[in-house]
């Protein structure tokens, strides 16, 4: 397991036995660990009972699946130049990893970071090397320029302040680390579109703030990352039961194909922000 630091004092924390715990070498905090996770909120929060399984979503097509794996290949993309096996830190990752599990291959040390209780109970490690922890973005329990890449994706429009959760990222990056942040785009063809007749999105009561790609790349920026890539996915968006019924018997490498072939239309059509997903990777120099 990679050893973890305290999130208040950040010294090292001392792994010990009976019950298992890890003890703070500088302010003799203790945490324990339970169910294959780290455990350093303690109290209960609100967000403990939150278990959202994509597979089980009704929502979910097999369209929405393949926007997915267009994030992750961008994703590999962004950790192939990182020198030999990469140390990952993935901030709100437990429950809906696929990043993981896809990039395997590339990495080192893998720490995945979530409040929910449910989620880290749920969560399949991808590597040996991985280490669970109950936390949150704004305390990442780890030294300075620990990680080659830090993973927020679907993070910064659940916060009330990205402020303090992007210094904890550039703080736990090394030089020459990235910082891949992706989101819903608010910016997107179809959301620019459903405001103007009138409907908005009904998911307030879960996110905080809406970002488009602009925004976000903006929000990287003055985190102290300078930007590196920037673009949207998914520009193919059709109603959710459309989507159901269009792609419920189609292959996965055909819907990854009219995906791609749908955004490079649209990109040049719509515009290179409209997608329905903001892709931002910055690099700390």
């Amino acid at each position: 397991m990679t050893e973890l630091w305290c999130p208040t004092c950040h010294a090292p924390l001392q792994p010990g036995t009976s019950p298992p715990v890890r003890r703070c070498t500088s302010c003799q905090r203790s945490f324990p660990e339970r169910d294959g996770y780290v455990d350093l909120l303690g109290t209960p929060s609100v967000d403990d009972e939150f278990d959202w399984d994509p597979l089980l979503d009704p929502r979910i097509s097999a369209a929405t699946t393949g926007r997915w794996r267009s994030l992750v290949r961008a994703n590999r993309a962004a950790l192939v130049p990182t020198a030999g096996r990469a140390r990952v830190v993935n901030v709100g990752g437990a429950g809906d990893d696929w990043f993981g599990p896809a990039c395997a291959d590339l990495l080192e040390r893998y720490v995945v970071l979530d409040p929910s209780v449910a989620q880290l109970r749920r969560f399949r490690p991808p590597v040996s090397g991985t280490t669970l922890v109950r936390g949150v973005g704004e305390q990442l329990p780890l030294p300075d320029e620990w990680a080659d890449a830090v993973w927020l994706h679907g993070v910064l429009d659940h916060l009330p302040e990205v402020a303090p959760v992007l210094a904890e990222a550039h703080r736990t990056a090394a030089t020459g680390a990235v910082v891949v942040v992706s989101l819903t785009n608010d910016g997107s063809w179809f959301r620019t579109l459903a405001a103007r007749v009138g409907v908005h999105p009904d998911d307030g009561h879960v996110h905080e703030r809406r970002l488009d790609l602009d925004d976000l790349a903006r929000t990287v920026t003055d985190a102290g990352f300078v930007v590196e890539h920037r673009e949207t996915l998914g520009y193919l968006r059709l109603p959710r039961a459309l989507e159901r019924l269009v792609f419920a018997r189609v292959p996965d490498r055909v819907v990854d194909r009219i995906l791609d072939v749908t955004d490079r239309l649209g990109r040049r059509v719509l515009g290179p922000g409209r997608g329905a997903i903001s892709i931002v990777v910055g690099r700390r120099v």
